[in-house]
């Protein structure tokens, strides 16, 4: 459900409540009806941010005038009025945190009041919020959108240190493993503490398209609902919703800088299992993209382990095993033509899949070898598949990425 906020003016204790769709920007008067000039707390050459003058109703419980959890959410500037009483100022705003507006902004001065200073904004742009959680400091938020790429609605998660509320900053992608969702990293390894160290932005998909209405998605927790493994489908029925990879190296990353306050040129990728592999492929193949890319027990030769083989199989065809190696991390890093890029890799050594053949990470770590792709490979000694390890060596993977992303 889209947030609704409630714009005040200092005059009268009545507000208007709208969408970020009719969104109605009020500057402050006083009471003799004057438009106030005073500007709010300095930042940004005296001008007052919409939070400084507005209260939240996202829910009924949830009333908080001007804190930071707002500011968080909107994280917007708006120049002061002028003081010329007929001035017109127009200024290109942009509101950060649930949606981005590129809003035309007019101060209308109607003699003694200054109260329509913006006219109705813009739609979201493409976005919804589902949810939003203090952590840290920072915010935790779920948006859902409509997917041009996967043709179906998606969500994804995405996490806001408190230092986005004044500046850019750069964002690390992660990809979760078989039967998650957005939610599952975002609830259970504890990156936040180390983003809001770190100053990055962390943004979590979903792992497949949802609620597509193919015969059979829902069948095998390996294949379909939850396991797209982050291939572009190329067989029918799959082929028309399942583009896992276009979605989160393409129309993702273009959502994400569209609608948050990240650094473009700085992004990083990771991943856990199906989703280690996913971080991978998204990297070799797209160079430049990343400036770094870890995973955690990523299924590091799929075309030759049982999860590989069935996904493959489905996705793309079973009868050109060849096209399966475009998709394939250690078949790839052979062809690795881009800036340097190092493979860092984490292990635990009590993993069961790893035990079964679903990893073969000694497969990737060669395969890297013999192209003389940098490699590293941290084997956790008694640790297994769970997010209980993941928990344990996310605050590295973090720092790791971070010293990249400078």
């Amino acid at each position: 459900m889209a947030m609704g906020f409630n714009f005040y003016n200092q005059r009268s204790t009545s507000a208007t409540t709208v969408t970020p769709a009719t969104t109605v920007i009020n500057f402050p008067t006083d009471r003799s009806g004057q438009r106030n000039n005073r500007p709010g707390p300095a930042r940004d050459g005296g001008g007052v941010r919409l939070s400084d003058y507005c209260t939240c109703n996202s829910t009924k419980e949830h009333r908080h005038t001007g804190n930071r959890e707002l500011r968080l959410a909107l994280a917007t500037h708006i120049p002061r009025p002028p003081r010329s009483s007929h001035h017109k100022l127009r200024r290109l705003a942009t509101v950060a945190g649930s949606s981005t507006f590129h809003t035309l902004l007019r101060a209308v001065c109607l003699d003694r009041d200054c109260l329509p200073l913006a006219r109705l904004l813009p739609a979201m742009a493409g976005i919804t919020l589902v949810s939003s959680n203090k952590v840290f400091g920072g915010l935790q938020k779920v948006y859902s959108h409509q997917s041009k790429e996967l043709k179906c609605e998606m969500k994804f998660a995405i996490f806001l240190p408190p230092s986005a509320e004044d500046r850019k900053l750069p964002v690390l992608f992660w990809l979760s493993g078989l039967t998650c969702n957005e939610t599952n990293f975002i609830q259970k390894a504890g990156a936040q503490r180390y983003a809001v160290e770190h100053n990055l932005i962390i943004v979590c998909p979903d792992t497949s398209p949802r609620n597509v209405e193919i015969p059979g998605q829902d069948d095998s927790w390996d294949f379909g609902s939850g396991a797209g493994f982050y291939v572009d489908a190329t067989q029918e029925p799959w082929s028309k919703h399942y583009r896992m990879f276009s979605y989160v190296t393409d129309e993702l990353v273009e959502l994400v800088n569209n609608n948050f306050p990240t650094l473009k040129d700085k992004l990083s990728i990771s991943g856990h299992s199906m989703g280690g592999h996913g971080a991978l492929i998204c990297a070799l193949k797209n160079p430049g993209l990343y400036k770094s890319v870890s995973a955690f027990a990523p299924i590091s030769n799929p075309t030759k382990c049982p999860w590989g083989e069935k996904a493959f199989g489905g996705y793309l065809g079973s009868s050109d095993k060849e096209e399966w190696k475009h998709w394939d991390a250690s078949e790839l890093v052979a062809g690795y033509n881009g800036p340097p890029l190092e493979l860092y890799l984490d292990q635990g050594s009590e993993d069961s899949f790893l035990k079964d053949g679903q990893l073969l990470p000694q497969n990737l770590v060669d395969a890297c070898r013999a192209a003389q792709v940098p490699c590293v490979l941290n084997m956790r000694e008694g640790y297994d598949h769970s997010y209980f390890y993941v928990a344990s060596f996310i605050g590295e993977h973090i720092a790791y990425h971070a010293r990249h992303l400078q």
